[in-house]
């Protein structure tokens, strides 16, 4: 019988950890301190082991967000939240599931619920009275949903009959969730009311999005237009390759839908959840005020940083930036934002200057036997072969794209997945 796994939200954590300027490290540190668990120290293991428990620990929890019960309880103590925020849930959204298990209790109770006594009596194993309304509780929470935004009352009425609470009873757990209209204009031309700012975060998320396996100059931009939010993903400077999903508040009654005004928070949220995924989606980046990230490729950079090997402390990083004639740039990028490509064509540039500037450096210890792999987000780890390292865990250098916002002043840029794939493949194939 495998392990209970407890699922939880990757952006969420990873939000959580950079908001208290943590390291991956730094976490699995602390679980390892609550959860009375020795902390390991990679070169004192066999290189089959080493390689085999490499992305254990909290990095890998934070990679395939989910970990088990116990772990997931010491995450949410050490962060001081609740077990729903690490799953990614909007506020109030447990809050709103647990109101309604406790009034289905309060109808068992005075002996109202035909759904409860049902559910206690076909329960394979006894089960208590809290969890049978809770998991009820999650059962009716889409079933109401869609009954309260199609208007159906006649739905309405029986949910109430079944679990002996009146229709206003049944509701007023889910006001403060609000109802959200999504329209997709890839997907058929879908529409669909989502119940909870979150479960529309979440439908972006999944969602079907062919352009952003495009080329690199793949672009997403959030905009505002009170009540309306539009997402935007493609090649914005070719309109037949252009995705948009379009959402906004709503207000269903006996008529139909109506407009409700997003609130300021509703727009900070909806920045904050997009950001780790538009960064790792995309190349370029618009999002609401904060503006295009990067504001031109021209200013792309990497960031290289010096790991010591002893405390993992890091030296002045070094910016590396195209060694390409001005003149020449402007005349080939030009070119290449024709065909979709000009991101693509700076990161080569790019590469090229890396790989002058580390591989005298690389020489000196060996060129052979690095491992070079995805680390602490967008960012790219090298990790010496492992007679050469000393007593860490982590690597030697770490790679970052970043823009030059201003004159010396550089902020973290977007890479997508496969362009930061294609990054590790380049640094491979200079290594040897």
């Amino acid at each position: 019988m495998g392990r209970t796994s407890f699922l939880l939200d990757k952006n969420a954590l990873r939000e959580l950890r950079k908001k208290r300027g943590l390291s991956q490290r730094d976490v699995e540190e602390a679980l390892a301190l609550a959860l009375n668990r020795p902390y390991p120290k990679f070169n004192q293991r066999k290189e089959d082991d080493h390689k085999r428990d490499q992305g254990k620990g909290y990095q890998r929890i934070e990679l395939r967000g989910k970990t088990s019960p116990k772990t997931a309880q010491a995450l949410a103590t050490f962060f001081g939240v609740s077990l729903e925020t690490l799953q990614g849930q909007a506020p109030g959204q447990a809050e709103s599931i647990d109101q309604l298990a406790l009034r289905l209790q309060r109808a068992h109770a005075s002996g109202g619920s035909k759904l409860v006594a049902q559910a206690i009596a076909n329960a394979d194993a006894p089960k208590t009275v809290e969890t049978i309304c809770r998991a009820l509780a999650e059962k009716l929470a889409p079933k109401l949903a869609s009954a309260r935004l199609s208007g159906n009352r006649q739905a309405l009425q029986q949910l109430a009959d079944d679990s002996g609470l009146s229709i206003e009873q049944l509701c007023v757990s889910f006001d403060s969730e609000g109802a959200w209209y999504v329209h997709d204009d890839q997907s058929l031309q879908r529409i669909q009311i989502s119940q909870g700012l979150y479960s529309v975060i979440d439908l972006i998320r999944n969602a079907d999005m062919p352009y952003l396996k495009d080329k690199s100059d793949t672009q997403i931009k959030l905009t505002k237009e009170d009540p309306w939010y539009r997402l935007e993903i493609g090649r914005l400077t070719h309109a037949d390759r252009i995705q948009c999903i379009s959402f906004a508040r709503c207000q269903p009654d006996s008529v139909g839908l109506h407009w409700n005004k997003s609130s300021e928070s509703d727009a900070k949220q909806i920045a904050r959840w997009l950001k780790d995924w538009a960064y790792e989606s995309a190349n370029i980046v618009h999002l609401l005020d904060e503006g295009l990230v990067p504001g031109d490729v021209s200013q792309l950079r990497l960031r290289l940083t010096h790991l010591s090997e002893a405390e993992q402390t890091s030296a002045r990083p070094a910016i590396i930036s195209p060694e390409i004639a001005p003149d020449m740039a402007s005349c080939l990028l030009a070119s290449e934002r024709e065909r979709g490509k000009s991101h693509r064509f700076v990161l080569n540039c790019l590469m090229a200057s890396l790989e002058a500037h580390l591989r005298p450096q690389l020489q000196a210890i060996t060129t052979q036997g690095w491992r070079v792999l995805s680390d602490d987000g967008r960012k790219i780890g090298m990790w010496p072969p492992l007679e050469a390292q000393v007593d860490t865990s982590g690597p030697r250098y770490r790679l970052e794209l970043v823009w030059e916002a201003a004159p010396g002043q550089y902020q973290p840029a977007p890479l997508r997945e496969a362009d930061r794939q294609y990054l590790i493949k380049q640094i491979q194939g200079w290594l040897g």
